[in-house]
């Protein structure tokens, strides 16, 4: 398989360091993508999805692939990138300042309890795909990935 094919397949488990490495690399290319369309002058909303889209169509395949060998079914992860992706387009949309109201007796209004609820939901994601081991055993996914704790320490 190309470094490509294994950056891009969905098949498979993906171990903890091999799901940071490719999550930290597809947000400094989205980073640089959204820094290039700023000097560009392009519209901030259009920005922001350039820079969504880069950062989805890369990190996505090894997040399916770390949900695998926490035997975890696709679905379960594109549900939560739909959330995150619905709270970003939310956020960029004229809709965030309609609704950007004071909540009563709080300090804050409900854009920023959108984006709190957004931001605790990708929290709970990262906490359970990028710090918790996956299963030793084989699951349905396939035996685990090669250097698991399990190979190592027989």
């Amino acid at each position: 398989m190309s470094v490509v094919g294994a950056f891009l397949s969905v098949k498979g488990r993906a171990r903890r360091r091999i799901f940071w490495l490719i999550t930290i690399l597809a947000s400094l290319i989205a980073m640089l993508a959204g820094f290039v369309a700023g000097v560009a002058g392009l519209d901030p909303a259009l920005n922001a999805a350039i820079s969504a889209v880069i950062s989805v169509t890369l990190s996505l395949p090894v997040t399916i692939r770390r949900g695998h060998d926490r035997n975890r079914p696709a679905w379960w992860t594109l549900m939560l990138y739909a959330l995150v992706e619905f709270g970003v387009l939310f956020m960029t949309s004229d809709a965030f300042s309609r609704w950007d109201v004071v909540i009563p007796n709080s300090e804050l209004s409900t854009g920023t309890f959108v984006m709190l609820a957004v931001l605790i939901a990708g929290g709970l994601l990262l906490a359970d795909y990028g710090v918790n081991p996956g299963k030793p055993e084989t699951n349905r996914y396939g035996p685990p990935p090669p250097g698991s704790p399990r190979e190592i320490y027989g």
